[in-house]
């Protein structure tokens, strides 16, 4: 702030010296040029002074906290600045530039030049006014942004903690339908959750993961569906080489592969397919899962894990990402997912498409 002032009344005075240069050449008696320089550069530190004396007042007596009652003190600080401000241009004008008595020039000043000296010094205070209404908006503005940033953070947060018992939920039914029925692969599915409840841990805390780490809780997952439904379901992922270090919100593919099955099985009088496909479009990743019905399911509720991935989605990428269900009546159903493609990690671990 210091130098941003210093170098403004700088400027000031630079104009003002050139004018008494010219001065000089036109009436060399009246103006000493040798004595600009000097004249000049120690008005512009006194105006720096004062200038900071103005923005101390401001800070003290500011619009946003006006009253009354600071009025006849506002205006008796800015008078005596401006008479303190005369003296002394008065005594260095006397001192540098002619030879007429301070004493002189500053009763001059005072009765010719005090109105004008006081409005500049008031516009010197208004300035001071305006930069602080400026600054306060500034910091109200930062202020707001970090307030609704860290309240992005709690509802992305509070919707990750309202996944996870939902998932664990649904899967413990799933874990529970087998324990009559085969207790050993009742064992096998509870030891496939361990293994995924562990990779959701590490992965849930982040707000981005890639693709690849996505598709491999939903690989977890598919082991412990297929252990349930045995060959009544099957699921094929065709992801493409260079959508693997895309980043996606973390659980982002779980819930609605999670839909797909229940809706795919349910509607289904044969083996139902599952088919999860990624590619890049552009600037953009497009993910579609479809389940491949013998008819069509009901209406789509969209309850806790849809409703909660549509949610999540708009929490980190706001507009720029959309989620869709569609499909073809009596042959399949379509979640689709675009969001904007960023890379997570280099890419470049495959060429091809993948295919599992």
């Amino acid at each position: 702030m210091f130098l941003v002032i210093l170098g403004a009344w700088t400027v000031i005075y630079i104009f003002a010296t050139v004018r008494r240069f010219i001065g000089a050449i036109v009436a060399p008696d009246v103006v000493r040029a040798p004595g600009d320089v000097n004249y000049s550069v120690v008005n512009v530190l006194c105006w720096t002074i004062l200038t900071f004396a103005l923005f101390a007042l401001v800070d003290r007596h500011p619009f946003d906290r006006f009253r009354w009652r600071s009025l006849p003190v506002t205006l008796l600080v800015l008078a005596v600045i401006t008479v303190w401000r005369l003296f002394f241009e008065a005594f260095t004008f006397s001192y540098f530039i002619t030879t007429m008595p301070g004493k002189e020039i500053f009763r001059q000043y005072l009765l010719t030049g005090v109105d004008r000296a006081f409005l500049d010094t008031m516009v010197v205070w208004l300035i001071g006014q305006a930069l602080r209404v400026q600054r306060l908006r500034h910091v109200a503005a930062l202020r707001a942004s970090e307030l609704s940033k860290q309240l992005a953070v709690a509802q992305l947060d509070n919707l990750r903690a309202q996944l996870q018992p939902h998932f664990l939920f649904n899967t413990l039914n799933s874990v529970a339908a087998l324990v009559g029925e085969d207790a050993g692969r009742a064992r096998t599915m509870i030891a496939r959750l361990s293994e995924l409840l562990r990779l959701s841990l590490q992965t849930m805390s982040e707000k981005l993961v890639t693709l690849a780490e996505e598709l491999e809780i939903v690989s977890r997952y598919i082991e412990i569906q297929r252990l349930r439904f045995d060959d009544s379901m099957s699921f094929t992922v065709d992801v493409a080489g260079d959508c693997l270090d895309a980043a996606v919100p973390p659980f982002l593919l779980q819930p609605l592969v999670e839909n797909s099955i229940k809706h795919g099985m349910d509607s289904s009088r044969r083996c139902c397919a599952i088919l999860l496909q990624a590619r890049r479009s552009g600037d953009a990743l497009r993910i579609e899962i479809t389940n491949d019905a013998e008819t069509a399911p009901g209406p789509i509720v969209e309850r806790v894990g849809l409703f909660n991935t549509r949610a999540r989605l708009q929490a980190v990428y706001g507009d720029a990402c959309s989620l869709t269900i569609g499909g073809v009546a009596g042959a399949s159903v379509t979640a689709t997912i675009v969001l904007p493609f960023m890379q997570q990690r280099p890419a470049g671990r495959l060429e091809e498409p993948v295919l599992v």
